[in-house]
């Protein structure tokens, strides 16, 4: 899914970055989540398919999701730890600007 490359009247450009952010993130999890499910069912058919030989000795597809996610952590860590994010003075300024 491609996001408008530019801001919509009347929002936020700093906003609306940070929404198509979050978005893709949502949608890489659930890309993770739905292949990983397939990849992980298939191997447990095959082990009790033909047994517990060779193909059940050790968890293939723990390759693949360990792989990949430490890149959707990466991911995560890129959408919701931004700079203004981990600075914790500029976190408590924000939550008395806004009257939290």
């Amino acid at each position: 899914m491609e996001f408008p490359s530019q801001t919509p009247a009347n929002r936020d450009p700093y906003l609306w970055e940070q929404a198509q952010k979050r978005v893709s993130f949502k949608q890489h999890f659930r890309s993770y989540l739905l292949v990983n499910g397939f990849v992980w069912a298939t191997y447990l058919v095959l082990v009790f398919a033909f047994g517990n030989h060779r193909m059940g000795l050790f968890p293939w597809p723990l390759f693949m999701t360990l792989g990949w996610g430490i890149g959707l952590a990466s991911h995560y860590f890129s959408v919701y730890w931004t700079s203004e994010g981990t600075n914790p003075v500029e976190r408590e300024y924000q939550r008395l600007k806004e009257g939290n």
